[in-house]
């Protein structure tokens, strides 16, 4: 795969490369996973070099982007690889009381697009971070959605261990 060299400094964060994917009139990847115009605008989904792209800002700051396709064959990794994985849309922790945690980062773009207050994070399905437990401090109700399948059981066994089982489902 060939990748665009983006020239970034620390006080303006690869806001260009986010630029430039969604430059792209290319948005097919997310038309058919149910993902609509406003979402994609939302979200600041895009598409560069055949790559579909996800922004992840922390803060309000572009922490990383997950690149993802399908063709030759399926491929999800990150631009910026090393990066410790972060929860996305971690924002709307802050004006809900219940949410839903997704393990892939489409999911959870899509059940906000149908309204649904949701989470996921870029560390892959077997991946959580138990210090991620104080962001969850409004939630009373969690719902872990994982694919069918041994990592997503173990996935769903780590979550609801560190945020309680009490409350997530």
């Amino acid at each position: 795969a060939s990748y665009i060299v983006v020239e970034h400094n620390e006080s303006t964060p690869y806001d260009r490369l986010v630029s430039l994917a969604n430059k792209s009139s290319n948005r097919e990847y997310w038309y058919k996973r149910k993902i609509n115009d406003g979402t994609i605008d939302r979200f600041l989904l895009g598409n560069i070099e055949g790559w579909s792209t996800v922004p992840i800002y922390v803060d309000g700051l572009l922490y990383n982007v997950q690149i993802r396709r399908d063709d030759p064959a399926k491929e999800i990794t990150k631009w910026y690889p090393g990066k410790f994985p972060v929860l996305f849309n971690s924002g709307i922790l802050k004006f809900t009381e219940s949410i839903v945690i997704t393990e892939g980062l489409t999911d959870c773009v899509l059940l906000n697009q149908e309204g649904i207050a949701s989470v996921s994070h870029d560390g892959g399905s077997n991946y959580w971070n138990n210090t991620w437990v104080s962001k969850f401090i409004r939630q009373r109700e969690i719902y872990y959605i994982a694919d069918n399948d041994d990592a997503g059981v173990l996935a769903a066994t780590k979550v609801a261990k560190n945020l309680g089982e009490y409350r997530v489902k």
